[in-house]
């Protein structure tokens, strides 16, 4: 009966262990994390932009059209806020979307691109319309944690 006891132990032991591990290990900001988030223009006044974030936490932003900021643009952003991006991903389900939500029938949506490089995967959404509403959640939370505040014009677009 100790024996049973003993065994159960180690393996409950090993168990929790390799959870805090595998939980250790996704967090944190991997040295591959990369973040790139576009906004498509629509026929309309809709914000075209995208916006780009590394590992190091070097953001570039290049504004096309219906957007404050026309040009290239690159800042730093703290690393409590790189840091919260790549949780982020994990926290809102972002590896398990579909690679696509949209409508072709609707033909002047803007639409949102997201692709994410983090612990050697990487992912690619596009959405325009049947998204998740926590898809959009997450895009809007990403682009409040890189800011719109702090960046250094470095050039007109191409």
């Amino acid at each position: 009966m100790k024996g049973i006891f003993l065994g159960i132990f180690l393996g409950v032991s090993l168990l929790v262990s390799g959870c805090t591990a595998s939980k250790s290990a996704s967090k944190g900001v991997a040295p591959d994390f990369s973040l790139f988030l576009e906004r498509t223009p629509c026929k309309g006044n809709c914000p075209y932009f995208h916006v780009t974030v590394n590992a190091k936490g070097q953001v570039e932003y290049q504004g096309r059209n219906f957007t404050d900021k026309i040009g290239i643009y690159r800042k730093e952003i703290k690393k409590k806020n790189l840091t919260r991006l790549a949780a982020l991903v994990d926290n809102y389900g972002f590896w398990d979307f579909e690679p696509m939500y949209d409508d072709p029938k609707i033909a002047d949506l803007p639409g949102t691109m997201i692709v994410v490089t983090h612990h050697g995967k990487t992912h690619q959404v596009l959405y325009r319309s049947g998204m998740p509403d926590k898809l959009v959640e997450m895009c809007e939370e990403i682009e409040s944690l890189i800011g719109d505040e702090g960046y250094t014009r470095i050039a007109d677009i191409p």
